[in-house]
């Protein structure tokens, strides 16, 4: 399952689906201690399980670092430009852009637009990026979003 989440879009309630199956097998049925608890490692009395949520979110922000990094290279990165030629292709990620105004076809560089947005604000409470003026959601027109 994590595999296939590395490589396709994987929607929240599949996520949640797949964590209750699993700890409904762990527990043969109503869970007996807090979650987050069975995530720690033995020695904090844990069962060193992976949080799944947390993996999936992971992947998403390891496909992130390789659309930044100049040395990988791949038809992914290059559809994922081309997809995005009319916002500025990968350099759109540094923008404070809406990504409810950005239609591609691939849910799953949706879901990466998504993820870098919330990226950026954590990477930069400051929000400096609103100060960018191409693709900025916080730039209205006639009451409407400039991208």
């Amino acid at each position: 399952m994590i595999y296939l989440s590395s490589i396709l879009r994987t929607p929240v309630e599949i996520i949640k689906e797949f964590q209750t199956l699993i700890f409904n097998f762990l527990w043969n049925g109503k869970d007996k201690v807090i979650r987050l608890s069975t995530y720690a490692p033995y020695e904090f009395g844990g069962l060193k399980m992976i949080d799944y949520e947390s993996m999936v979110k992971a992947l998403r922000l390891s496909w992130l670092k390789r659309i930044f990094d100049i040395n990988c290279n791949g038809f992914w990165k290059s559809y994922f430009n081309y997809l995005l030629k009319h916002q500025g292709g990968q350099f759109l990620l540094v923008f404070n852009y809406n990504t409810d105004q950005i239609d591609i076809p691939s849910s799953f560089y949706q879901e990466l637009l998504i993820w870098g947005q919330k990226m950026r604000e954590i990477a930069d409470p400051d929000n400096s990026c609103k100060y960018i003026i191409w693709n900025n959601k916080e730039i209205l027109i006639h009451g409407k979003s400039f991208l």
